[in-house]
């Protein structure tokens, strides 16, 4: 069902180079259960935005269904961490 291929994601600035997330392939069969932990920093968030579409691999592929995702598929919801920044302004 989830395909994650090769991903690699480097954020460049003119200060320094941040590579988030290296070299990362799992597959997952539908049904299945899998959870990301780690420190904060490691890449986390960085990977839930590439799977879902909303952040572009600097190199790798994800595919759902078999299909590429290059934005967010159709019937996917993202609930982020701190949601509730996003949804009532302060």
């Amino acid at each position: 069902m989830l395909d994650v291929r090769g991903i690699k994601k480097v954020y460049e600035s003119k200060d320094r180079t941040v590579e988030a997330v290296r070299d990362l392939t799992f597959t997952l069969q539908a049904g299945e259960l899998a959870c990301l932990v780690g420190p904060s920093g490691c890449g986390k968030t960085t990977l839930l935005k590439i799977m879902s579409g909303l952040l572009e691999p600097t190199s790798g592929e994800v595919l759902m269904e078999g299909d590429r995702v290059e934005g967010p598929p159709p019937g996917m919801a993202v609930v982020f961490q701190e949601y509730g920044r996003s949804l009532f302004p302060g």
